[in-house]
C-alpha cells in the first residue's frame, strides 16, 4: 500500500484492532494491494488457532480480575494473513499463557487419554523480541511481543500457576519441539474438534474474524465486566458475549456491521425485533450471523445495573488466589504490572469458569 493513506482507512482499522494510529498505518502499508484493511486468516489452521484463542480468553478468570479491567487482558491486536499479534500487558501475560498452553493433572497418566486444558500441541518459543505460540507440524501462529527475560519468567510463573511438574504435566516444558503422546491421544479421541478435517476447522472462520477485532468489540466506556463463551451445537459455534454497563449496543453494532472493517456480519432479527430496537438495546439479546453464509453466530447481551459498588466478603477467595500468585511471581522475579486496589463486587458466575 502507499506510504500515505486516508485517515478514514487508518481510523477504521484502529477502531477494530485497538492499535495506535501509527501502528495501524504501518500495518496497512505492509499489506499487499487489494487486501482488506483487516485481513482474514490466510489458512484454515491459522483461523482455527485464533478461534481456539478466542474461546480460551473468554473462559479464563485472572487472579487479578477487577471491575472495568482491560477486556480479556488484550490491549490490541495486529491481524496479518499468516499470524496475529496479540499485545498483552505484563500483568496479565502469565494468565493468558496459562489459558492457552496445554497441561493436565499428573494423576491422569493411566487414563486412555488425559483431559487436556488449553490448546493441545501448543508450544512456546521466543525470537526477535516476540513470543511465538505455535503447534509443531501446523502453520498457524500467535505472536505476543515481550522482552526475552519477561517471556522466560512469565512461562515460569505459568508453570507455577498450574502446580508445577510435580502436580501437572506441562508438555510445552517437557517436549518443547514435539507433541506429547498424551496430547496426541487426546486429539485423536476428539477428531471433530481438533482434526484439520473436522468441524473445528471448518467452522472457525467467523470466530477468527471476531478474534481479529476483539478490542473493537469492547469500546469505551469500559464495561464493569465482560464475559464470552462458545456453545458448540447447531449450525456452527455460537459465541455468547455479554457485558455490564459500558458501551451501548449501538456502539458495538457499529463496528460489527461495518461493511469495510467489520467481520462480515448481519443482524438476524426475531419476529418481535427491529434493527432500531437492536441498536437501542431494547430488543433483548441481539444475534448476528456471518453475511457470507459461514457457520456460526454471535449473540450480544448488555446487562445494566445501578447503585454503588462495594467489596463483599466473597472477595476473600480472590485475595487468597492473588496472594498465591504474588508468591509465585516473587519466586521467579517476575515484575508484572501491579494491580490497583479493588473497589468493586465480584465477577458474575460466568467469569469464574
Amino acid at each position: 500500500m502507499p506510504r500515505t493513506l486516508p485517515h478514514r482507512l487508518v481510523a477504521g482499522r484502529a477502531a477494530q484492532t485497538g492499535e495506535r494510529h501509527q501502528h495501524a498505518l504501518d500495518e496497512l502499508r505492509g499489506l499487499d494491494p487489494g487486501t482488506p484493511p483487516v485481513p482474514d486468516a490466510a489458512t484454515p489452521d491459522q483461523a482455527f488457532l485464533e478461534a481456539q484463542l478466542l474461546e480460551r480468553l473468554g473462559r479464563w478468570n485472572p487472579d487479578r480480575w477487577r471491575p472495568r479491567m482491560q477486556p480479556f487482558g488484550v490491549r490490541s491486536v495486529s491481524p496479518r494473513p499468516h499470524e496475529i499479534v496479540v499485545r498483552v500487558p505484563a500483568e496479565f501475560l502469565p494468565d493468558v499463557l496459562h489459558a492457552v498452553l496445554p497441561c493436565w493433572d499428573a494423576g491422569q497418566d493411566a487414563r486412555e487419554y488425559p483431559d487436556v486444558y488449553g490448546i493441545p500441541g501448543l508450544r512456546a518459543r521466543h525470537e526477535n523480541g516476540r513470543g511465538i505460540l505455535y503447534r509443531p507440524g501446523f502453520p498457524g501462529r500467535l505472536v505476543v511481543p515481550a522482552a526475552p527475560g519477561l517471556w522466560r519468567k512469565a512461562l515460569l510463573v505459568t508453570a507455577g500457576m498450574s502446580g508445577g511438574p510435580a502436580q501437572a504435566r506441562l508438555p510445552w516444558l517437557t517436549a518443547p519441539g514435539d507433541w506429547d503422546p498424551g496430547e496426541a491421544r487426546f486429539t485423536a479421541a476428539w477428531p471433530d474438534s481438533y482434526s484439520p478435517g473436522g468441524s473445528g476447522y471448518r467452522e472457525s472462520r467467523f470466530a477468527s474474524r471476531i478474534m481479529r477485532r476483539l478490542p473493537g468489540l469492547c469500546p469505551r466506556p469500559r464495561a464493569r465486566w465482560h464475559d464470552l463463551w462458545v456453545n458448540h451445537h447447531g449450525s456452527g459455534p455460537q459465541i455468547q458475549f455479554e457485558w455490564e454497563n459500558g458501551p451501548a449496543h449501538a456502539a458495538v453494532l457499529e463496528r460489527l456491521l461495518d461493511p469495510e472493517f467489520g467481520p462480515g456480519a448481519r443482524l438476524e432479527l426475531r419476529e418481535d425485533q427491529t434493527e432500531q430496537g437492536c441498536r437501542a438495546g431494547t430488543a433483548g439479546h441481539v444475534r448476528l450471523r456471518p453475511a457470507g453464509g459461514d457457520p456460526g453466530a454471535l449473540v450480544l447481551r448488555r446487562l445494566q445495573s445501578a447503585g454503588t459498588e462495594v467489596t463483599p466478603p466473597c472477595w476473600s477467595l480472590g485475595a487468597v488466589r492473588r496472594a498465591e500468585r504474588d508468591a509465585i511471581e516473587r519466586l521467579h522475579g517476575y515484575a508484572g504490572t501491579p494491580a490497583p486496589a479493588r473497589t468493586g463486587s465480584p465477577a458474575p458466575a460466568g467469569l469464574a469458569r
